[in-house]
């Protein structure tokens, strides 16, 4: 390669690079639309235990999410959520010694977490389900989103999910999510 060359790289590289090289494919469901702009990228799934994944180009690109909330909320969150913020991650990509590396931080706190540790700080369904219905309350209005269902693979090699749309309507219920469990043929 050529070092006098400028290297680019895009948001979908941070997070190409992230699912090939520090996940288990089968626990992450990526997000669009207005489910991703109400709750994150991806969710990651371990065992019924939950992260949300804001990816971004780079270390610059990190304060890009604060146009996401209501004029004035992105500082009402953070104060609200600032150290409890272990499960929502922000991953950027940047050059290091000059290898592409990615980084991590917490969402509101800008904590530094090492990447490969990241599935330590899972939270449970019911956590994860009021913080995304608390999180709504400062971001803007996404309109109306379809479906709602996050998808992951449990310990038992069966699909476990969790349906969101009460969260997404802004009905946030403290009740257990229903899980179904299947057995997958490979």
């Amino acid at each position: 390669m050529n070092e006098n060359k400028d290297l680019i790289w895009w948001e979908k590289t941070v997070e190409y690079y992230f699912v090939k090289n520090h996940l288990d494919i089968n626990n992450i469901a990526p997000l669009d639309g207005n489910t991703e702009s109400s709750i994150g990228d991806a969710v990651i799934n371990n065992n019924d235990n939950f992260i949300i994944i804001e990816f971004k180009r780079d270390k610059q690109s990190l304060d890009s999410e604060k146009s996401k909330f209501e004029e004035g909320k992105y500082e009402q969150a953070k104060k609200e959520f600032e150290g409890q913020d272990n499960h929502h991650l922000l991953i950027y990509g940047l050059m290091k010694n000059g290898s592409f590396e990615l980084n991590c931080k917490t969402y509101f706190s800008r904590k530094c977490k090492d990447i490969d540790k990241i599935m330590e700080n899972t939270i449970d369904r019911k956590y994860f389900k009021k913080y995304i219905g608390d999180l709504r309350k400062f971001k803007k209005s996404t309109g109306s989103t379809s479906g709602g269902v996050v998808i992951g693979i449990n310990e038992n090699g069966g699909i476990s999910y969790v349906d969101l749309s009460d969260v997404i309507q802004n009905n946030p219920v403290n009740e257990p999510a229903q899980t179904t469990d299947i057995k997958l043929e490979l």
